[in-house]
Order: structure tokens, then sequence, then C-alpha cells
């Protein structure tokens, strides 16, 4: 079991490392057609969407999968470093495309609001589309660790301290 969860982070790692989506953002094309990264996304209504559009959308697939595997492995750290970069994909794709207009032509099932919202709370997560990826048993301390993972913030077991010595009489 253990080679095959290594296995597994080993593929969802590479496969991460592969996709260069920062690239697109350095080179300006991490904006609607005819915007200037400054700016705000506007595509107009017959515009097919942009291929920084297209490439957050494959991104946002592959962030769920990672997701969703180490949620279903039992790993929240690693499930939670998916998460981040989850919440990081859907700000952008709130960006640029706010009604999900644009994600709908790429075959994309939204919501009637457009994107899901990025997640940082257990309130925010559990009403969330992506509470669907949460494991049936899952109780509060794996959504702790989850969220304490996407913040950043790792959780380990402090080594035990030896007891103070008395004051000298």
């Amino acid at each position: 079991m253990a080679d095959k969860t290594q296995s597994l982070r080993e593929k969802l790692r590479a496969r991460t490392q592969s996709f260069r989506f920062d690239a697109l953002l350095q080179n300006g094309e991490a904006t609607a057609e005819g915007e200037s990264a400054a700016g705000t996304a506007s595509t107009p209504a017959g515009a097919e969407p942009s291929s920084a559009l297209v490439a957050l959308i494959e991104r946002l697939g592959e962030e769920i999968g990672g997701l969703r595997a180490y949620l279903q492995v039992g790993d929240p750290q690693e499930a939670g470093v998916y998460l981040a970069r989850l919440n990081y994909t859907l700000s952008s794709l709130n960006r640029l495309d706010p009604y999900g207009e644009q994600g709908r032509k790429s075959n994309v099932t939204l919501p009637a609001g457009g994107w899901p919202l990025p997640v940082w709370t257990q309130v925010e997560l559990l009403s969330s589309p992506l509470a669907i990826y949460l494991p049936p048993t899952c109780g509060e301390e794996l959504i702790r660790e989850l969220l304490r993972s996407a913040w950043g913030v790792f959780h380990t077991a402090q080594p035990e301290r030896p007891e103070p010595a008395p004051p000298a009489s």
C-alpha cells in the first residue's frame, strides 16, 4: 500500500511540475484577448476563449484530480497543496471570466453564478462545490489539516520537553 501511495504521489508531482502556467502569466497571455495584464477581463460576446483561459481550465482539472486523489488515500497535507493551487486557479478564472461565459463555451458545466470561489475556511469548503470530493467519513480534523496545508501551515508533533528542574533553595 505504501509503495502504491508513493508511486501515486510521484506521478501527481511530475504532472504538476510539468505544467508551465507561469510562462503564460509572464508573457501577458493570462488575460482575455486584447487586454493588458493590468486590465480587467472582458472578452467580446462571440469570441473564442483565450489560450490562457483554456490553460486555466485544464489546470483546474489537474488540481481537482490531485485534490481528489490525495483525499482518497487519506493524505490531507498533500491534498492541501492541491487545494492551494486550486484556489489560485479559481481566483484567476474568476478574474478572467467572472460569469463563466467563456468557460461554458469550452463545454465546462458551471453553476449559474459562474466559477466557484476559492475556499480558505471550513465554512467555505463545506458550502462549496468542492465539498463533494471530501471522503464520506471525513471529520473536522482532516478538514483542519487540509486547510492548514493549503495555508502553508504544517502541524507537526512537538517533541516532549523535559520538565524544568525546581529552583534551588
